[in-house]
């Protein structure tokens, strides 16, 4: 005959796989401290191996949720990458190094627009590029100087002579 629970009628193994989903730690801790108090050492173990048991399951199905996610971001990246053309991230990395280099331009250059030849203020300035990249320019501090909004638009992707 299987041994049984002196709590229920079941068997041993039965009555631990339908109560632990709906214990606690601290149940768990009381009844295995219970257990040994009775001498009972094989449903104590039982009790132990089921309980890191639902654990180590709880654990592999909280990684596998986490990797699953990580693989979307992943995914998510990877076909953003996909549809954005290379060329405009390195034009963003090319703004911010110009960004950077903005005020040793303007000193380079005096404030003064290179295309009309008149003062610039902080406000109106922006940073031309001699030989647009569209041409094959490059973002050297060679190839920018300064000129207003306005005169810059109007000269647009052709090479300033």
């Amino acid at each position: 005959m299987p041994r049984t629970c002196t709590v229920c009628v079941y068997p041993a193994r039965e009555a631990i796989d339908t109560a632990l989903p709906l214990m606690d730690a601290a149940d768990v801790e009381a009844t295995i401290v219970a257990l040994s108090l009775d001498g009972d050492v094989a449903l104590r173990l039982l009790l132990l191996d089921a309980w890191h048991a639902e654990q180590e399951a709880e654990r592999a199905e909280r990684l596998r949720l986490a990797q699953e996610r990580y693989a979307r971001m992943e995914a998510e990246r990877d076909s953003y990458l996909a549809r954005v053309p290379e060329n405009v991230h390195r034009r963003r990395q090319a703004q911010h190094a110009i960004e950077r280099m903005r005020d040793q331009i303007v000193a380079r250059d005096g404030a003064i627009c290179a295309l009309c030849g008149e003062g610039v203020t902080a406000e109106e300035r922006s940073i031309d590029h001699i030989m647009p990249v569209a041409l094959g320019g490059s973002d050297d501090p060679e190839n920018l100087q300064v000129a207003h909004r306005v005169c810059n638009s109007r000269k647009g992707a052709r090479y300033a002579a």
